[in-house]
């Protein structure tokens, strides 16, 4: 057996140095050694990210409105009747007014007409004069014949009464005749001759009777009757001549008046002639356009604007348009009209604007802009980055705790490089703004500072 010395197993005392490093090592491994065995260790790669706060501010948004500029109204002016052209009185480009003689049609053809139906019409008033002076004649006619037969009526009446008063006068006198002959006081010849007399009186009663009994009957009533039937008759004629014949002379000449004033084309309001469809000698249909005038002295522009500029506008709002050929050149314009429905999905809807064009500086067809600009006080902004699109639903990433939430948005203006939030967000709330192509919902980032 191999025998060692006491030396061999005497251990050297560590220095201080040495005693301090051994019991650091044992504090970690015993730490360690105290881990909940199944914790999560960290991501090994974790999204590097930089982030932006949400904050509120008052906001000043600018919109654009692109278009075309276009004619406040534009008169297509077609020709009533059909007919070949005589002359074109103005040119594309020139300036009309209401009333203006722009085409005239060919109307020799309507005017022999016109002279003919001037030369029946005065024929029919010829006749109608004529018929119009045989019923005054008529008329009077009746008038005369009643009074006459009145007349002798009562000329025969009074005759009668006359007659009847005489024979009640002879009556009486020839009694008192027979009464005094009867008592010898009168001789038989003066008694005769009041008897003569009474006979006389009663034969001038008949008579005059007779005349008065012939004045009221057939005689005097045929006499009626023959000048009444003259008089049906001429006004019978009257109104032939003066009514249907005539009207109808009258109304022929204002048919083709009416016809002749639609061979000369007049403009309908002022403005600028645009387009002619028509050359001298060409024939031409009714309701096809021969001439167009637009009204450039107030041109409008249109175009669409968000949703969210919507609810900023009104209708007289003040706008300013830049024309692109004229750069640095502002007009100034009036909002017209919002469309109170959307023109598409996208929650785009038309408005109209009308700028003053006396001079005719701008013409139709050129590309201008105007220009929205308002406030919204308080507005929630992220930058323009942090917000993403997803199945036509708009996300951002809002950072806590280290890992990204895949939130939804509510947006509203765009402002350069920012985005107003109108829900979803909260001031004060984080969110990424590099990444977000590659961030997943729940990742663990890494936020960089920049």
């Amino acid at each position: 057996m191999k025998s060692f010395s006491k030396a061999q197993y005497t251990m050297k005392t560590p220095t201080g140095k040495t005693a301090t490093l051994a019991l650091l090592i044992i504090i970690m491994v015993s730490l360690a050694s105290c881990q909940a065995p199944f914790a999560n260790p960290p991501a090994a790669n974790p999204f590097r990210i930089r982030t932006a706060t949400a904050l509120c501010r008052d906001l000043t948004v600018k919109a654009e409105v692109s278009g075309v500029l276009l004619p406040a109204s534009t008169a297509n002016i077609s020709s009533k009747v059909s007919g070949r052209v005589d002359a074109v009185e103005v040119s594309v480009g020139g300036s009309v007014k209401a009333g203006q003689i722009l085409v005239r049609l060919d109307g020799s053809d309507l005017e022999l007409q016109l002279r003919q139906a001037r030369v029946a019409l005065e024929a029919a008033e010829n006749q109608a004069a004529q018929a119009r002076v045989s019923y005054d004649s008529a008329k009077a006619a009746l008038e005369l014949t009643n009074k006459t037969i009145n007349d002798q009526i009562e000329q025969t009446r009074i005759a009668l009464d006359n007659a009847r008063i005489n024979l009640e006068n002879a009556q009486t006198a020839m009694e008192r005749a027979r009464a005094i002959y009867e008592i010898d006081a009168m001789a038989q010849s003066d008694l005769e001759k009041a008897q003569t007399a009474y006979a006389q009186s009663k034969n001038q009663f008949a008579a005059a009777e007779l005349a008065y009994n012939q004045a009221k009957t057939t005689g005097a009533q045929n006499q009626r009757d023959g000048a009444r039937t003259r008089l049906d008759a001429a006004e019978i004629a009257l109104k032939s001549a003066s009514g249907v014949a005539l009207d109808s002379a009258k109304i022929a000449i204002e048919q083709i008046e009416k016809q002749i004033s639609n061979m000369i084309i007049k403009a309908p309001s002022s403005g600028v002639v645009v387009n002619i469809n028509a050359n001298p000698g060409e024939m031409v249909a009714p309701n096809s356009t021969i001439v167009s005038v637009a009204d450039l002295m107030t041109l409008r522009l249109k175009g669409t604007i968000s949703q969210e500029t919507l609810a900023r506008v009104s209708v007289g709002d003040n706008v300013n348009v830049t024309v692109d050929i004229y750069p640095g050149a502002v007009y100034p314009a009036k909002i017209l009209s919002v469309g109170p429905i959307s023109v598409s999905t996208g929650g785009y809807f038309p408005i109209e604007m009308e700028l003053s064009n006396p001079d005719l500086a701008l013409t139709a067809g050129l590309s201008a802009r105007a220009g929205l600009e308002y406030t919204i006080s308080g507005a929630l902004l992220v930058p323009a980055g942090a917000v993403f699109s997803e199945s036509g639903s708009e996300y951002v990433f809002m950072i806590k705790d280290g890992r990204a939430a895949k939130t939804p948005v509510l947006t509203g203006a765009i402002h350069e490089s920012e985005r107003q939030i109108l829900s979803g967000l909260a001031e004060g709330d984080i969110v990424a703004v590099t990444g977000v192509s590659s961030l997943t919902d729940a990742a663990v980032v890494f936020v960089e500072t920049p």
